[in-house]
C-alpha cells in the first residue's frame, strides 16, 4: 500500500511521522495535492484543497481537523469520507486505522 502524507504543518507532520515509523509502516511525503497518486492519504482537513481532493477520493483519505470545525468535518463526511476526526482522537487512533487499511 503506498500511503502519502500532505502536511504542511511542522508539528503535525513530525507528530504522524513519528507514528507511522513506530508502526513500521511506510510512507512518502508529498509537497502538493496535485501530485497524490497513492492508495492512501493522510491530510489536515484544514489545509488549503484538502477538502477538494476529499470529494474526489473520499475512500483514499484519513482526514482531521479542530472539533470545533464541525461545518467542514461534515462537509467531508457528506462526501463519502468515512475517516474523518477530530483532532485528538486521530492521533490516538492513527495506528489502529492504517493496520486495518494495510490489512485490506
Amino acid at each position: 500500500m503506498k500511503i502519502q502524507l500532505y502536511l504542511p504543518d511542522l508539528f503535525f507532520k513530525v507528530k504522524v511521522e513519528e507514528m507511522l515509523k513506530h508502526a513500521e509502516v511506510n510512507y512518502a511525503e508529498i509537497s502538493s495535492l496535485k501530485k497524490f497518486n497513492g492508495d492512501l492519504l493522510i491530510a489536515n482537513l484544514e489545509d488549503e484543497g484538502v477538502i477538494d481532493l476529499v470529494q474526489t477520493f473520499p475512500s483514499q483519505v484519513i482526514c482531521f481537523c479542530s472539533h470545533v470545525n464541525i461545518n467542514l468535518m461534515f462537509k467531508a463526511k457528506s462526501a463519502g469520507c468515512e475517516h474523518v476526526y477530530q483532532r485528538s482522537v486521530f492521533f490516538i487512533k492513527l495506528p489502529q486505522i492504517i493496520k486495518e487499511k494495510i490489512k485490506n
